[in-house]
């Protein structure tokens, strides 16, 4: 593949795209449990929701491999009816998946990476994760970035408001992010805060932002 092909790719951002196309598909990752493993690696369980329905157990026992997964329930498609397995249904979503480059640490190689099972349901738990860490930060910190074009992710900075009672850390409201907006008064259209976003729209800048080479910079 050639360099200028994979530029190409990277500016579509086929990763995000592929986990947006997972989220509309209404899968998702619940009951999430970390466990320790081998070596002092972590291992996890989690269940598999297809529109609020499960329809899959995985188990990591950080031993090396893929996941384990056991369906327990039946597909949509007429050959599924013969057992317990939602295979079929997920291999649908997954050829709808396209493949993108590797990127590790700000190299990118020419190899592609395919969508699996496995790849869709550790992506998944990392879909949980990462929301979860989102939700607890835009409890009590506005969350913005100044605005740049859409080539440039941008930093994402925060700030928190304290009670002058307890000098603890506020539930973020409007209030709160109007006051913010009023001290930066001088170009308020110039930033944009994750806080009045769409969630998923939030989670997903969040997703790419903090797994690009821009995110070591800013503290948390």
């Amino acid at each position: 593949m050639e360099p200028s092909e994979l530029r190409a790719m990277n500016k579509e951002n086929k990763y995000i795209q592929s986990l947006r196309t997972l989220m509309d598909e209404g899968l998702e990752a619940k009951a999430v449990k970390y466990h320790a493993g081998h070596d002092g690696c972590a291992g996890v369980n989690a269940n598999i929701y297809h529109k609020n329905k499960k329809v899959a157990e995985v188990h990591d026992d950080a031993w090396g491999g893929c996941l384990e997964i056991r369906y327990t329930a039946r597909g949509p498609h007429r050959h599924d009816r013969e057992g317990p397995t939602y295979r079929s249904e997920i291999s649908r979503i997954k050829d709808s998946l396209e493949p993108y480059p590797w990127n590790i640490e700000g190299f990118t190689s020419e190899r592609l990476c395919e969508w699996d099972e496995d790849h869709i349901y550790n992506k998944l738990i990392e879909i949980h994760d990462s929301k979860k860490e989102l939700k607890k930060l835009l409890k009590h910190r506005i969350l913005y970035r100044e605005r740049h074009d859409d080539l440039n992710l941008g930093d994402i900075r925060m700030q928190t408001f304290k009670s002058r009672a307890t000098g603890k850390r506020v539930v973020i409201t409007h209030e709160h992010i109007e006051r913010f907006l009023q001290e930066h008064s001088e170009a308020p259209e110039s930033k944009d805060i994750l806080n009045l976003w769409d969630f998923d729209k939030a989670l997903l800048f969040w997703i790419e932002w903090t797994s690009s080479e821009e995110s070591s910079g800013t503290a948390r």
